[in-house]
């Protein structure tokens, strides 16, 4: 994902975020797993440049609302 589809994401889910208490979304299971992949990719030139190691566990991570 580009950088400017990755703020495009951002700003939205921020809006998204800050319309929370004034809407009736009911709340939604969100994958660890794919949040650290998101975060990875995101992150990965920072993370390349800076020789920094990052460790995910090997077992699935959990499923959260």
């Amino acid at each position: 994902m580009t950088s400017a589809l990755y703020m495009k994401d951002l700003v939205a889910d921020l809006l998204h975020y800050a319309r929370t208490g004034t809407s009736s979304d009911l709340p939604e299971a969100v994958a660890l797993n794919d949040v650290v992949n998101t975060a990875l990719n995101v992150l990965s030139d920072a993370v390349e440049q800076s020789g920094a190691q990052v460790n995910v566990p090997s077992q699935p991570l959990p499923t959260l609302t």
